[in-house]
């Protein structure tokens, strides 16, 4: 860097010399001492030193010169050099002229001619100190200034930053609440609200949800919501193979975000994910896993067509939260339709069973009776036995042998079956009764009707019966094969009639 320049202009070259002298014996190690005999040589000095970036700290000049006179020539200088201190040195200024240089070219101090070397070196040595003390402290102002715009835009910045993370939270909270008073029935509908608040919030063009299959193999996009004049893509993204995306999937299986500011600098392992986005006109996109019972579920994802876009941590961690709000959602969407689907076949498995299942407690009262058409044959439809004692509802020495039974059951632990009959409308029916401990003061009842194998077990052997009697009174031998079975029939008058017993009848048919 140049050494600053002390200027000292007048037209006399003998003053000029004198002060060169002087100043360069004192100044001169570190200051140039230039020196010019008019007001327009100084203009040009000054031009020539302005342009090779000297500082000119200081110029000292007469007031009486030919063209110029001092005090027009110090207000030129101020007007272009404002921080130069000027120094008026002559023997001859009127007031006017140096009222003048005060008020228009902001003069430091005026010496009077002829000078004492030793006050010139003071007044100039005074004034280098308060230039540069002025130049250093406008320095550090400046520093400082700029320091306070930085921290002010920082400040700004960052309480910029504080509002949209509190208006993200505030609609994630709003989110969460509302899926936790949807039905299961709503959850649909939630996750496409829930995609199209948080894509116009964060001013992207489409928000998406995507699940993988059940094996794994492929993936589909269950819900998307687009901005206007962006084209939706959930119809072709059906079905879609993992293996045409090798890169993005491998990120997402280790529960990783999929991060993507700018589609065209993608690295070379990304070619297929890069070629699928360009050819559908996406340049950012950002893709949150989703996981269900620690296994990828799916993930939740924006895209940026019109522009690209830098993925914020507030963004990203808005996209991670609500993906859990829906993976919650939806986990409990599938519980719901499992339940229903299990209590759809649990229902039908009662309705088809031709018994009465029934929850009672160890006092003999109803807890929950399974009402199946059985029961309606012995309990009027429409009437509700939960609450009701069993001596309300079949007659009291039967119900005080089941209530035994169920006490007997509940302190042992084990099974009991016994069989009863009850006359209903006019009939005996036959039943069975089988009582298993599913508490520790409850026990489970399934009575069945057992009538229509009592009836076919008694005419059964009453048919035998005749069949009996009528062989002892036949005197004919009887012999009988049952193709179906197997099995033969021999008479005792067959055996008579043959000379055999039954052994050798059965080895002589066989042979």
């Amino acid at each position: 860097m140049p050494k600053p320049t002390i200027l000292c202009v007048d037209d006399e070259r003998l003053v000029l010399t004198s002060l060169r002298d002087a100043l360069t014996q004192v100044l001169g190690n570190h200051y140039v001492i230039e020196i010019a005999q008019s007001g327009e040589e100084a203009l040009e000095v000054i031009a020539e030193l302005g342009g090779a970036e000297v500082e000119i700290p200081i110029i000292i000049s007469d007031q009486l010169m030919p063209g110029l006179k001092g005090d027009e020539l110090l207000a030129k200088i101020h007007a272009t050099h404002p921080k130069t201190l000027t120094i008026m040195l002559t023997g001859q200024a009127t007031p006017e002229a140096i009222g003048n240089a005060v008020n228009a070219a902001n003069l430091y101090r005026y010496i009077a001619k002829p000078w004492s070397d030793t006050l010139l070196i003071g007044v100039v040595q005074e004034a280098l100190k308060s230039y540069f003390q002025d130049r250093d402290l406008n320095e550090a102002n400046a520093v400082l200034a700029k320091v306070n715009a930085e921290l002010e835009q920082k400040i700004t910045d960052r309480t910029t930053a504080l509002q949209y993370r509190l208006k993200l939270e505030r609609l994630i909270a709003t989110i969460s609440t509302e899926f936790i008073n949807l039905g299961v029935d709503e959850v649909d509908a939630g996750i496409q609200s829930a995609l199209q608040r948080l894509g116009e919030f964060v001013q992207v063009d489409r928000s998406y949800l995507f699940q993988f299959s059940a094996n794994g193999r492929s993936m589909h996009c269950t819900h998307e919501w687009c901005a206007d004049g962006i084209a939706s893509q959930i119809d072709r993204t059906q079905a879609l193979s993992i293996s045409q995306f090798p890169w993005a999937i491998d990120i997402l299986n280790r529960f990783q975000v999929v991060c993507v500011a700018q589609v065209n600098q993608l690295p070379p392992e990304a070619q297929a994910e890069q070629a699928e986005f360009i050819a559908h006109q996406i340049q950012s996109i950002v893709c949150v896993p989703i996981a269900l019972q620690r296994e990828l579920f799916g993930f939740i994802g924006f895209d940026c067509v019109a522009k690209t876009q830098a993925w914020s941590d507030d963004i990203i961690d808005a996209l991670r939260v609500v993906g859990e709000i829906v993976a919650r959602a939806i986990q409990q969407q599938r519980m719901e339709a499992a339940l229903r689907e299990s209590e759809a076949q649990n229902r039908a498995i009662l309705t088809a069973l031709p018994d009465i299942i029934i929850l009672i407690n160890s006092e003999g009262v109803y807890l929950r009776s399974m009402r199946t058409q059985a029961e309606f044959d012995i309990v009027a439809q429409g009437i509700d036995t939960t609450g009701k004692h069993i001596s309300e509802i079949i007659p009291i020495e039967m119900a005080q042998r089941r209530l035994s039974e169920i006490r007997r059951v509940l302190a042992t632990g084990e099974p009991r079956i016994y069989d009863q009959q009850i006359w209903v409308r006019g009939k005996l029916q036959h039943e069975e009764v089988r009582i298993v401990k599913c508490g520790d003061d409850t026990a489970l009842m399934i009575i069945r009707d057992m009538s229509d194998r009592k009836d076919a077990e008694e005419a059964l052997r009453k048919s035998e019966e005749r069949w009996q009697l009528a062989i002892q009174g036949n005197n004919d031998g009887i012999w009988d094969h049952d193709l179906l079975t197997n099995s033969h029939f021999v008479s005792p008058r067959c055996l008579e009639i043959l000379g055999g017993d039954y052994a050798e009848v059965d080895t002589f048919e066989n042979g």
